[in-house]
């Protein structure tokens, strides 16, 4: 039987690619955490109520849509491969050890530092500790803290972190060991994933079971966001393995797309230029001004950031590393963003807001072109501080102690994550 076999076109696995394939997921990465660092940048001068370099950083926060993607590609890859070859995918203690130690003790530090500052104000009130240390702001009115309002994201995460050993599990309940048939049942989890959110968005916006705007924050609002990188995981993993034949027409039609890299960047050029009009709805926040679409709006909105998302991915994962797109995202400067920025991410709005009060520019009231550049260098040294003294030392306890150390070199971060 063996020799009947035939390997379909193939790519490497992420443990056996080139590290410059490993390498340009890191730089995307890295591109992602410098799109909100500059949103929310755009959103304290005002810029985001310019004409044209308004629409432009309001939608920025499409860097959380790449976030989403990026962690559904990789953490479900090793799932997604298992159920093709037959394997077991990962151990569910191993991998929450490994997700605690790239998540929590840095987070755990920013609320620490934010919440026990107390400044001039009264001291946060313990149900506010509660629900920070807990993830579970996103559940309780709880965002009132500027500072950490960015971590509804990370919460989100955190939520779809504990729901992915089940999604693995539903994996390899059925065609095990079948390539092709199991990437037909994992396309149709995919897809109940997708369905689940596309009612929870319907629900939300035209019923009042889920009132109040908190709901959109909460995990189903964005399964279809970690289904479409969970989707470029199943590709990525059939293209990696043998079967008796070619992969389904699909896989092959995203294969010759990552190839064409320039039409890929140009759809996704065109996705941000759609959702950049009001066709994406208000372009404040909800700050100042009307919504300018209602309900469809947030639904087109939504699903163009994940396009856009999807197809500045498809080329990193399957595509050539020749093109200059892999190669500026593998570049040294991008890599090295990528190694500290969830850095970034956790400490932006701390920095912007410090930066913000020493410069005496209030809310909305300009000063993009003098706080942007001092937050991005700002935010980058306590991001490095926080990489070298805590994050590396913590990610080296998550993947197996100081022999891990020895025999694999330091940790790299994982691509993809925050």
């Amino acid at each position: 039987m063996a020799n009947e076999l035939r390997a379909a076109p193939r790519i490497p696995s992420l443990r056996s690619a080139t590290s410059s394939q490993i390498d340009a997921l890191d730089g995307l990465r890295a591109l992602a955490a410098l799109m909100v660092l500059t949103t929310h940048v755009a959103f304290q001068t005002g810029l985001v109520t310019a004409p044209f370099m308004g629409p432009i950083t309001s939608r920025l926060d499409l860097g959380v849509c790449v976030f989403f993607l990026l962690s559904g590609f990789l953490l479900y890859r090793p799932w997604a491969k298992a159920a093709m070859v037959g394997g077991s995918g990962p151990r569910t203690r191993q991998y929450a050890r490994k997700r605690f130690a790239r998540v929590y003790p840095a987070y755990l530090v920013l609320v620490v530092v934010v919440l026990g500052w107390a400044g001039d104000t009264a001291p946060a009130p313990l149900d506010q500790w509660v629900a920070y240390l807990t993830m579970t702001q996103i559940y309780s009115d709880e965002l009132g803290v500027r500072e950490l309002t960015q971590t509804w994201s990370l919460a989100t995460e955190v939520a779809f972190y504990a729901l992915l050993p089940v999604l693995g599990y539903l994996a390899g309940r059925r065609r095990l060991g079948d390539p092709d048939a199991s990437v037909r049942w994992q396309v149709g989890i995919l897809a109940a994933m997708w369905s689940v959110s596309l009612v929870f968005h319907l629900v939300r916006a035209w019923t009042t079971v889920l009132d109040g705007w908190l709901s959109y924050l909460w995990l189903p609002a964005f399964l279809d966001w970690f289904a479409a990188g969970m989707l470029l995981a199943v590709a990525h993993a059939r293209l990696s393995v043998p079967a008796s034949g070619p992969p389904a027409r699909w896989i092959g039609w995203l294969r010759d797309g990552a190839r064409d890299t320039t039409t890929s960047l140009v759809v996704a050029v065109l996705c941000f230029a759609i959702v950049a009009t009001p066709l994406g709805g208000s372009f404040y926040f909800g700050a100042t001004g009307p919504d300018t679409g209602g309900p469809w709006a947030d639904l087109v909105k939504h699903a163009l950031y994940a396009a856009c998302a999807f197809f500045l991915l498809l080329p990193l994962v399957l595509g050539p590393a020749e093109h200059w797109y892999p190669r500026a995202m593998s570049s040294p400067i991008m890599r090295h963003l990528g190694t500290v920025s969830y850095g970034i991410f956790l400490w932006h709005l701390v920095v912007l807001s410090t930066l913000a009060d020493l410069f005496d520019l209030a809310l909305f009231q300009g000063g993009f072109l003098l706080l942007w550049p001092t937050t991005v260098l700002a935010t980058y040294a306590v991001a490095a501080i926080s990489w070298f003294l805590l994050e590396r030392p913590i990610l080296d306890w998550g993947h197996g102690g100081a022999g891990w150390r020895r025999t694999r070199g330091r940790p790299a971060p994982e691509p993809g994550r925050r």
